[in-house]
């Protein structure tokens, strides 16, 4: 399987969806578009070089694993829409940035787990978009920096 097309429609009722490992290259952007009760969604060990616009707007989403992919860079409206997502897996992506952008609807994120990318700091401005976020999970990267301000900003944290 290399492409995910409109196949599960059919699976509105659908609340946990594993498609992890299946070298999945292209997910169309109508793939996941009638799944409006599912919460938890893997697309990890894939071949995806972006976040899937399917998942957009889903905003039943409360987990999600893009991790062991080949994603480099992240849009600001990577995760538009995902207001319920508590639970965001990037691990072991080629990430080099993180810009708070992209996090931007994401004021219920509690666990985040950047490890394994390429990432070189983390500022002040991450930290005040992510304001329930607990973990985070950055292990293996090239981190350079990490501005004295975000640890004040993210007081419940395990870092």
């Amino acid at each position: 399987m290399s492409t995910l097309d409109n196949s599960l429609q059919s699976c509105s009722q659908l609340t946990h969806l594993d498609l992890s490992f299946n070298s999945l290259t292209n997910i169309t952007p109508d793939a996941l578009q009638m799944l409006t009760h599912l919460s938890e969604l893997n697309f990890g060990g894939n071949d995806v070089t972006s976040v899937p616009l399917t998942i957009r707007n889903m905003s039943s989403l409360r987990s999600l694993s893009l991790a062991f992919n080949l994603i480099q860079k992240l849009d600001c409206l990577d995760f538009s829409g995902l207001w319920l997502l508590t639970e965001l897996v990037l691990k072991s992506n080629k990430l080099v940035e993180l810009n708070s952008c992209v996090f931007q609807d994401l004021h219920n994120l509690q666990t985040l787990d950047v490890s394994l990318n390429r990432l070189h700091e983390f500022d002040d401005s991450f930290s005040l978009s992510l304001p329930n976020l607990l973990v985070l999970v950055a292990e293996k990267n090239n981190i350079e920096k990490l501005q004295k301000e975000f640890l004040k900003t993210c007081p419940n944290s395990q870092i």
